[in-house]
């Protein structure tokens, strides 16, 4: 996850090195040198062609306007025009698409629900009947309202005719919604026009209901009261206040205050009315567009990459108060690009790799609804509002940074989808041979195709009847080197069980790493009874009873594994006396004989493993345990004769017989050792 991060880090930083030569490579190609600064550039060497396009894009009308001067004059008048504004491609815009509604309630999500934007919606009464406008007047009207965010539809009534009754529409007509009010969940007002037009009249007609949305500001107090914030005032509103002498605000301005309604407010100040606004300004240069926060105040223009239109406006503003959709549209975008470098990684096969990678995306993918789910969950608490006020205070302090203009300028430039897949390609695919080449990524610490179909140790009693793993018992945390075709043979066969509770699968490994030993037993006091036992009888030598083997699962274990564990006693145990006391395997071998003898110290020896319960008889045959019997001990700590644990266990009773604790399941004992 770390190195994800770090090589996340790495590819911003990558591109945004590559905009920088990018943009030095374009500024020598047009000025001849490798300085790039902030230029404004003159209107006057551009073509009529040109600077109707730049007034299109503006949304300033130029109606009845002829002479090159006049057009001139309306662009220097909407604003300063700068170098990154010629370079923007706008020539050759790409046709607006147009919605067919398809029924009632497909027009009433779409335009009525919707309190962000503007729709134009051309009412089609009878199929037989003309639409009010022609197909390429209204393609030319699409094409021009689209660049400032107001989509457009086409609406017939032979779809559902009984909304069109309610709403009157008896005639073709043309339709603007736009949403009532300054508050973002207002109801929206349809206006209607009727008449046929041109695309310049209807451009016309949507312009006049658009800048209404425009709060004019006629007298130098209510300028004030917008220069400043109030105690009662909303601390995250955005103010943007355009100084300007024209009698209207151009199309993008207002077409942006239905865009961020609730959010931002606008504001239009006629120089001519308002004497006193140079006071507030620093130049007396107009047009100048002013972006009022609460920290600072910052004019518009003034940098790179910040033109006069309805795209970068509104990306600039979104930078300031952006919509939890916009937040998490990005969460989506970074967490799925640090997946993604799981792609590039390539330490296993390829399946394995893309099987890999879909867990990986996934993972990330549901970590991160989860963690949106709960943030959401939260602002119903009063706190959460303080909490967002000093989020976009700092997003705020630093989308007013120059850093941020560069990175909008480069994110308008440069970053298009194309751009960015292939740079990400390109560097995953160099930072994933890097790590490889060099080592630098272990593969093992991110593999989860050696024990995929395992659990943990911590996990529930009622899960191990479900999924049944082999764990190392006296090494917990060992590793398990299984090929992947095993585990799925393992699922398979569980999945193949008819039954409805799940018999499970179980391997009989696990058996060789029970601990067993001889018994001698757990104190003193055992030696005493012992030797007090021997001396009673009528030889000084008390033979004592040696159980046979008991039979393994030859498929699991044999007798030479059965005693190779830590804690086993394949050896001979010394005896205190003259000698050894020899232990046979064979069930028809003669009993082992301990000399017993009082007069020699006995030696310190082990005489169970550690974490064994002091149990002095077998719980399944309940006989007595007897000196240098084979016993067998099970993770939870109690201990029988071996040959009755392993009939126990090779009927399918893979559990304690006492506690019923699983006999395969590694259980720490440190903490809670007791005895019986």
């Amino acid at each position: 996850m770390w190195l994800k991060l770090f090589l996340l880090t790495l590819y911003l930083l990558f591109l945004f090195v590559l905009s920088r030569l990018l943009e030095t490579a374009a500024w020598y190609h047009d000025t001849g040198t490798f300085l790039t600064s902030f230029a404004v550039f003159d209107p006057i060497s551009l073509s009529v062609k040109k600077l109707k396009q730049l007034l299109d894009d503006r949304g300033v009308s130029y109606t009845g306007v002829v002479e090159k001067q006049e057009l001139i004059e309306l662009v220097t008048t909407s604003g300063t025009l700068t170098t990154d504004e010629i370079r923007e491609d706008t020539s050759t815009p790409l046709p607006a698409e147009s919605t067919q509604f398809t029924c009632g309630s497909h027009f009433y999500e779409e335009v009525e629900d919707t309190k962000d934007s503007a729709w134009l919606v051309q009412v089609v009464v009878n199929d037989s009947d003309n639409p009010l406008l022609p197909d390429a007047t209204w393609k030319e009207v699409r094409i021009k309202v689209a660049s400032f965010g107001i989509r457009t539809g086409v609406f017939k009534c032979s779809l559902d005719k009984r909304l069109c009754n309610r709403k009157g529409w008896t005639s073709a007509r043309l339709i603007l919604a736009l949403p009532r009010g300054n508050k973002a969940k207002e109801d929206v007002v349809l206006h209607n026009l009727m008449l046929p037009s041109t695309s310049g009249t209807v451009l016309q007609w949507v312009r006049k209901y658009l800048s209404s949305r425009v709060k004019e500001i006629n007298s130098a107090s209510e300028l004030n009261n917008w220069l400043s914030y109030s105690d009662s005032a909303k601390t995250s509103e955005l103010r943007v206040i355009l100084f300007s002498i024209l009698k209207s605000c151009p199309m993008f301005l207002s077409a942006l205050a239905i865009k961020f309604n609730g959010r931002v407010k606008f504001g239009t100040v006629d120089t001519s009315k308002v004497s006193s606004y140079k006071k507030h300004l620093d130049s007396n240069d107009l047009p100048v567009y002013l972006v009022v926060t609460p920290e600072k105040t910052i004019v518009y223009g003034k940098r790179r990459g910040e033109s006069y239109n309805f795209k970068s406006m509104e990306l600039f503003l979104r930078t300031f108060v952006p919509e939890i959709n916009d937040v998490f549209l990005w969460s989506l975008i970074f967490v799925n690009a640090l997946a993604g470098f799981e792609l590039f990684f390539m330490y296993s096969h390829v399946w394995k790799h893309f099987l890999l990678y879909a867990l990986c995306a996934v993972k990330y993918n549901c970590s991160l609804f989860f963690l949106w789910l709960m943030i959401l969950a939260l602002f119903q608490f009063p706190i959460m509002q303080t909490c967002t006020d000093a989020s976009l205070q700092v997003l705020r302090f630093v989308s007013g940074s120059n850093v941020a203009s560069i990175l909008r300028c480069d994110y308008k430039s440069f970053y298009s989808h194309t751009f960015l897949l292939v740079t990400y390609i390109i560097f995953a695919s160099i930072s994933g041979y890097i790590l490889r080449r060099f080592k630098w990524f272990q593969p093992e610490d991110t593999s989860i195709f050696s024990n995929w179909w395992q659990h943990s140790q911590g996990d529930s009693t009622l899960s191990t009847y479900f999924f049944r793993p082999r764990v190392s018992l006296m090494q917990p945390f060992a590793s398990q080197n299984h090929d992947l075709e095993v585990g799925i043979e393992l699922l398979i066969e569980r999945m193949a069980v008819p039954n409805l509770w799940l018999q499970p699968v179980i391997s009989m490994d696990y058996i060789k790493d029970l601990p067993m030993w001889r018994y001698n037993g757990w104190c003193e006091a055992d030696d005493e009874l012992e030797e007090s036992r021997g001396c009673s009888s009528d030889d000084e030598m008390t033979p004592l009873v040696q159980q046979p083997q008991p039979p393994v699962p030859s498929s699991e274990t044999n007798q030479n594994t059965l005693f190779q564990t830590p804690h086993s006693s394949q050896e001979l145990q010394k005896v205190p006396g003259n000698g050894t006391v020899p232990f046979h395997n064979e069930a028809n071998s003669s009993p082992c004989v301990a000399p017993i003898s009082t007069n020699i110290p006995k030696p310190d020896i082990k005489r169970a493993p550690t974490g064994m319960l002091e149990f002095r008889e077998c719980s399944i045959c309940l006989e007595s345990y007897r000196y240098s019997e084979v016993l067998c001990g099970l993770p939870c700590g109690h201990n029988f004769h071996m040959n009755c644990i392993m009939s126990w266990l090779s009927r399918d009773n893979h559990c304690c017989p006492i506690c019923r604790w699983p006999s395969y399941k590694f259980k720490n004992l440190g903490a809670h050792l007791h005895s019986q």
